[in-house]
């Protein structure tokens, strides 16, 4: 929302407005919601379709009146019903549409922000006002009034400049608020918040269109879209950008509305911008097990919400009263454990059942052990070393101490353990008399990586096509050296010292190998773009004072090669040529100085990938 339409918030109050709207359409995942400042209409964009005149489309729920500020879609909070509804503010006070009753309903509970918090979304069971003047953030949870729960610090001062008067919501009650400045200005952002105010991620937003946002924005299937308004001619266009890990670049030719009033606010439905699917995994710490043994299983879950519900497992049939989040009992050799996991989250309007992995009970008997490493020799960037060992269910120990090996596993971890070389154990444990077999060794070495770093004499994020790269690793002595891709290397991509031609952008990879076998890499991003641009001075003083004594071209790469450039009088005769972009006119013809005046030239030459330019003009030789 524009600020102007901030501070015209304060409105005649009302106590109770009570209107009857027939079931209307409830918000869906899918869409985006927008809403004009005057007026009581919804309309439901689907950004996956084409615009058109019924896309965007009336939405058969109206607001109520008086005009009020604001859309925002969540639950209705406190109502324990995950249907998903819309709120809006009307004199400061939160209104909802029961999707039940059809009416709208005046809660009676104040944002908290004397009218200016009138921004807002909804989800993870709270609704968040933001009050981009002052750069506040008030929370809402159903009960009482709204309350001050951040301050953003400098948000205020630079919101007449690109702040978006608007926050989404997601269904875990995450809240986002954007920063959106002309250009690609490094100050401009959009930062995600849990619910207690907490940052949890920030990304960097390119806006070379200069886009604006007054109005709002939303997320739909993890892309962020806001609505940008054009002055001249007045009109609204919806760009968008997928929501990655770190920058945000909006598309260059959004979408334009065929209706330019639906600038208050922006609504999306609080779904979720990350994983949310929920998981279980159990676990036992005694498979395999001695016949007899009554054996403990724990589960471990995410995104399981408050009150997660279990049901044990034993070869596929649901066990009686085993509905905790651990379960014991005697296992025979062969039995199956699984449990299941159901999870319920409103705000989400999902419920999600899922099956655990399943634990394949062992019960033994004594046998030989058996434990060796495929390898005797590791990397310190290997992947992990996995044994072969049995019988399972045995610890494993390490002499001496450095290497990071999981006890229960055997499996190292090559990268976090120290060099060195180690003699490991592996004891099969089974707690259970007559059960225990004897230990075994292996021994393996940790060796270090080579050394490996691109240096390079030239910058790299700003090459012409073609042009040479002069690039050389950190020596290490015994290694060897390899350079890829090996197009970028046309005269040999061996050795410390190469020369890479910047045929386009790209990376290029270095791998290191030392006398061990061991491989270590880095890489260099280069940025490579046709060069094509000449320049050439429009005046020229050949008067030997060392200054401008020279007409000729100037080009930023050395793969640009003059064709043929010519210079006339203004009689239409040649007073010099060349072909070599190095040579040029020192302001004689026929060996004697030329008069001062307006000479014309033409340029025929080669950009630095290949393609052919030409360029004429005048030049004012000065005497």
């Amino acid at each position: 929302m524009p600020v102007s339409w901030l501070k015209g918030s304060a409105l005649l109050a009302l106590s109770v407005i009570c209107c009857y709207y027939s079931h209307g359409q409830l918000p869906t995942s899918n869409l985006l919601y927008m809403r004009s400042p005057t007026g009581s209409d919804i309309y439901n964009y689907d950004p996956t379709q084409p615009v058109s005149a019924t896309n965007p489309g009336l939405n058969t729920i109206q607001l109520p009146g008086p005009p009020g500020h604001g859309l925002a879609i969540c639950e209705v909070l406190g109502s324990g019903n995950s249907i998903l509804t819309f709120y809006t503010i009307i004199n400061d006070r939160y209104w909802y549409y029961d999707p039940f009753t059809s009416d709208w309903v005046n809660t009676h509970n104040l944002t908290g922000s004397n009218g200016m918090a009138v921004n807002f979304g909804g989800g993870g069971g709270f609704i968040y006002n933001f009050d981009a003047i002052g750069g506040n953030l008030y929370k809402y949870d159903g009960t009482g009034n709204g309350s001050l729960l951040l301050g953003i610090p400098g948000y205020g001062s630079l919101v007449g400049a690109g702040g978006v008067a608007d926050v989404v919501v997601d269904c875990e009650g995450n809240w986002y608020i954007m920063l959106l400045l002309p250009g690609n200005n490094t100050n401009s952002y959009l930062r995600k918040y849990n619910p207690a105010g907490i940052l949890l991620q920030s990304w960097t937003i390119n806006n070379p269109n200069n886009f604006t946002s007054g109005p709002g924005f939303g997320i739909v299937n993890n892309t962020i879209y806001l609505i940008n308004q054009i002055t001249n001619p007045t009109a609204l266009s919806i760009p968008s950008a997928p929501l990655g890990s770190g920058t945000i670049d909006f598309n260059t030719n959004p979408p334009l509305l065929p209706i330019n009033t639906l600038n208050d606010d922006m609504a999306s439905v609080p779904a979720s911008t990350g994983a949310i699917s929920p998981t279980i995994n159990i676990t036992t710490p005694d498979n395999p097990v001695c016949p007899g043994m009554v054996i403990t299983f724990t589960s471990a879950i995410t995104n399981g919400g408050n009150n997660p519900g279990y049901q044990w497992f034993v070869n596929g049939v649901a066990i009686a009263g085993a509905t905790n989040a651990s379960f014991s009992f005697t296992p025979d050799n062969g039995d199956t454990v699984t449990c299941q996991l159901v999870r319920t989250a409103p705000s989400c309007n999902l419920k999600a059942t899922v099956l655990s992995n399943a634990v394949i009970m062992n019960v033994l008997s004594p046998e030989i052990p058996v434990f060796q490493y495929n390898t005797a020799v590791f990397c310190k960037n290997a992947m992990a070393g996995v044994p072969v060992f049995s019988p399972p269910g045995g610890t494993f120990s390490v002499s001496p101490d450095g290497l990071a090996i999981d006890i229960n596993t055997g499996i190292i971890d090559p990268n976090t353990s120290n060099t060195g070389t180690y003699v490991i154990t592996y004891t099969p444990v089974v707690p259970a008399a007559g059960c225990k077999a004897d230990s075994v060794q292996d021994t393996v070495t940790i060796v270090s990586l080579p050394l490996a770093h691109i240096n390079t004499f030239n910058a790299v994020d700003d090459l012409c096509l073609n042009d040479a790269l002069s690039l050389f690793a950190t020596h290490e002595p015994g290694c060897i050296y390899e350079w890829s891709p090996a197009d970028f290397f046309p005269d040999g991509n061996s050795g410390v010292n190469v020369t890479a031609r910047a045929i386009s952008s790209g990376t290029i990879y270095l791998s290191a190998i030392n006398s061990d076998g061991c491989i270590n890499s880095d890489t260099i991003f280069i940025k490579a773009k046709p060069c094509c641009d000449v320049f050439l001075p429009n005046a020229f003083s050949p008067d030997n004072d060392g200054l401008n004594d020279v007409f000729k071209m100037y080009s930023k790469s050395s793969m640009q090669q003059a064709i043929s450039f010519t210079i006339y009088n203004r009689w239409g005769q040649k007073v010099f040529f060349t072909s070599d972009m190095s040579d040029g006119w020192n302001g004689t013809y026929n060996s004697n100085p030329a008069n001062a005046g307006v000479y014309f030239y033409y340029l025929h030459y080669t950009c630095s990938d290949g393609t052919e330019k030409t360029l004429n003009g005048e030049v004012t030789l000065i005497r």
